[in-house]
């Protein structure tokens, strides 16, 4: 399937999920807004000039659950940190290409560390991808090419829906008591939004598993 038919379809699916957005979400959901403001926190230590070592990199560690990386790639991660906070610039190929795990292609954190930088590039995450349906598999070329092009869907996917679910990105900013609201972009809402939507998928998806593994258990 082309890059287009592919990015088109995934426009669609997420306006589908979209759709099934309720009118309590937040309220469901109370424990958004803590999490906003935690990221908050790390993007205002990062935009003034704090010291990245020590507690900020622990509370980043924790927040983005780094736990599985190496050692080594914890120390270049926030090597990098560093050099975006003192001004350098680095696309998101870039620091794919990098910021490897051995051999293990980082996406996720990459697009995570593109974002305390810059506050507007969408994440790569396995819950928004799942409420997408979308998987680097999908497409073309060496694995790598086909992670890129999965955040490029991703990219455009935001660019589209964005500006038509103002009232969702304005609810939340209304709904929860946001320390610096400023440091949240329309983006990073959205983020949040189809996070916490495509986990509730996942998790819809294991119970439907687990209940169909009890059922067969009990038939035999």
């Amino acid at each position: 399937m082309d890059y287009y038919t592919l990015r088109d379809r995934t426009i669609a699916q997420t306006r589908k999920s979209l759709s099934e957005y309720y009118d309590d979400f937040f309220n469901k959901n109370s424990d958004l807004g803590g999490i906003a403001n935690r990221y908050t926190k790390l993007r205002k230590d990062f935009i003034d000039g704090e010291n990245l070592k020590g507690d900020f990199e622990g509370l980043y560690f924790h927040y983005y659950v780094m736990r599985y990386v190496s050692i080594d790639y914890r120390k270049r991660y926030f090597s990098k940190m560093v050099e975006l906070q003192n001004g350098a610039c680095c696309s998101i190929e870039e620091l794919t290409t990098t910021l490897k795990d051995g051999d293990k292609i980082m996406l996720s954190f990459a697009t995570k560390l593109l974002n305390i930088s810059d506050g507007v590039s969408p994440l790569y995450d396995n819950n928004v991808c799942t409420l997408m349906k979308l998987s680097y598999e999908k497409f073309s070329g060496e694995k790598e090419s086909q992670y890129l092009d999965c955040y490029k869907v991703i990219k455009d996917v935001y660019a589209e829906i964005l500006p038509e679910n103002l009232d969702k990105i304005n609810a939340f900013k209304n709904h929860f008591e946001l320390d610096n609201p400023e440091l949240l972009s329309s983006t990073k809402i959205m983020d949040f939004i189809l996070w916490r939507m495509g986990r509730d998928v996942i998790e819809k998806t294991n119970r439907l598993k687990q209940n169909k593994r009890a059922t067969t258990f009990i038939t035999r």
